[in-house]
């Protein structure tokens, strides 16, 4: 790591299935795609690494590495390595979060009526 980064603590074992990023005064990760990155601190930034190609992110969030994952590669670089499996699964999750958020969106604009 370089000066001025500070690592989150990771499981020593990790391996992309079975990861858990914590952190003192930080809330438990509950999204199925932490289980396939890890996370640092670069000064004051968040920097998300894929545990399959080790390509970092920095901004974007959990969404960006779920759309690395998933293989959408609209603004994204697309991960090489990942299984087959888990991108499908990235896909389905990617595809149920705007489903969710277009019904939010809708129920939003009832309330205003």
């Amino acid at each position: 790591m370089a000066s001025g980064e500070e690592a989150l603590s990771v499981d020593k074992g990790a391996t992309p299935s079975n990861s858990k990023v914590t952190a003192k005064g930080v809330r438990s990760k509950s999204d199925p795609t932490w289980a396939h990155c890890s996370l640092h601190l670069d000064g004051k930034v968040e920097v998300l690494t894929c545990l399959y190609c080790q390509k970092e992110f920095r901004g974007g969030g959990i969404t960006r590495m779920k759309k690395h994952l998933a293989g959408v590669s609209r603004d994204n670089a697309i991960c090489s390595m990942v299984l087959e499996e888990v991108s499908q699964n990235m896909q389905k999750l990617l595809t149920n979060y705007e489903t969710s958020k277009k019904k939010s969106e809708v129920s939003k604009l009832d309330l205003k009526n």
